[in-house]
């Protein structure tokens, strides 16, 4: 979910196969966040792109 100024966006996710190690899966989240949003993303495409980051997509 991405919130700004009373504004809520849902930014639906992908299934996750089982997960294998969560071991720094908040800190994958929040590198990717920072560079998203650093390169110009909007919130909720930089959201997404987290997702992606950070769970074990395949």
């Amino acid at each position: 979910m991405w919130i700004r100024i009373q504004l809520r966006t849902f930014v639906s996710t992908g299934a996750v196969a089982r997960a294998i190690d969560i071991t720094g899966a908040e800190d994958s989240f929040i590198a990717a966040l920072i560079s998203a949003l650093g390169v110009g993303c909007s919130g909720t495409m930089a959201v997404a792109f987290t997702q992606l980051a950070a769970g074990n997509y395949r």
